[in-house]
């Protein structure tokens, strides 16, 4: 449908802000401060059948990204599946990873530092292994 296009054109455009967000910011708290408002969009993507609608795999991916890195289990658990359907194995093994840190620790140890958060000693463990 034509109301497809400038959406996906849009999702493009958070992507990579999304992106450039965390690539710009790596290592501190301003890394993730779009999080919430990448997965409110992710899923309003979902909802209105434009991830669905985008021909391009890679499109689809980005669409799926802030699912993938949220800290959130069920949001994590629900990617996986949608990014076997829409993106490829390699993303959902990396969802599949992440929801196992969240399952083991609530939380990905790997941003303690950068939001300020103490890591407990089986975060410190698994960050040096």
């Amino acid at each position: 449908p034509p109301a497809v296009i400038p959406h996906a054109q849009e999702s493009r455009g958070l992507g990579d802000v999304y992106k450039r967000q965390r690539q710009i910011w790596r290592g501190e708290a301003k890394a993730f401060s779009g999080d919430q408002q990448a997965l409110a969009v992710a899923l309003m993507g979902l909802q209105q059948g434009w991830v669905a609608a985008e021909p391009q795999r890679p499109r689809r991916q980005f669409w799926l990204m802030p699912l993938l890195h949220s800290e959130e289990e069920g949001v994590v658990a629900k990617a996986i599946p949608l990014l076997e359907q829409w993106a490829d194995a390699a993303t959902a093994d990396v969802a599949r990873r992440n929801l196992m840190q969240l399952q083991r620790f609530s939380r990905y140890p790997q941003r303690n530092a950068a939001l300020g958060r103490n890591s407990s000693r089986a975060e410190v463990l698994f960050l040096e292994g």
